[in-house]
């Protein structure tokens, strides 16, 4: 979508990640403070795996935590903005306690606006006994489409369904493979996971 153009200059970018669980779980490594414990070191490398790889080091970034179940005793809510050249924000947020989850990518540009519910299907259908190779393996569902509204020069607006490209770990895998056994670069660069870390144990 960002590679299209059609969002025009972008100006503010929405990634989130949200759950409803309020009662504290059984996981020590989640709920207990211990170290990389709590929501932010759950779920935040996820979300700002993909804000680095698609924007790179912020110029600069703001954090805050939230502990809103009864007894907990460790973050259940996390908020980052990063400030980025050219008055680009991103925003990147994920919380335990959203009952109904609100949409996961918004992009905004001077264009228009793009705006898609997250979904990853592929988890769900290897839990329920999927192959790889069945059909439908990674298609997701048609009520999660993405939608791009933009606005041209004459204040026309048309509304687009984005589908999403078929989900594939695979490459993944075979990246650590490479990386492993044949020394090829791997996608995420040490340089990537030392911003990540600098921002997440600031």
């Amino acid at each position: 979508m960002l590679e299209s153009g059609k969002l025009g200059k972008l100006v503010e970018v929405h990634l989130r990640y949200d759950r409803y669980r309020n009662v504290i779980g059984p996981k020590a490594f989640k709920e207990k403070p211990v170290e990389a414990s709590g929501l932010l070191y759950d779920l935040g490398p996820h979300l700002l795996d993909q804000v680095i790889g698609l924007f790179g080091k912020p110029l600069s970034f703001h954090k805050i935590l939230g502990k809103n179940r009864a007894g907990t005793l460790v973050d259940d809510y996390f908020s980052i903005q990063l400030s980025y050249p050219d008055s680009v924000n991103v925003f990147v947020t994920s919380s335990m306690l959203v009952v109904n989850p609100q949409p996961g990518f918004v992009l905004h540009g001077v264009n228009g606006s793009f705006i898609k519910q997250r979904t990853d299907i592929q988890e769900e259908q290897l839990l329920a006994g999927m192959k790889l190779t069945d059909p439908g393996y990674g298609v997701e569902p048609a009520n999660k489409d993405g939608l791009l509204t933009t606005i041209d020069a004459d204040g026309k607006k048309t509304e687009q369904v984005i589908k999403s490209e078929i989900g594939n770990y695979l490459p993944l895998f075979e990246a650590v493979y490479q990386s492993i056994t044949n020394n090829q670069p791997y996608p995420v660069t040490r340089e990537d996971v030392l911003v990540q870390l600098e921002i997440i144990e600031s």
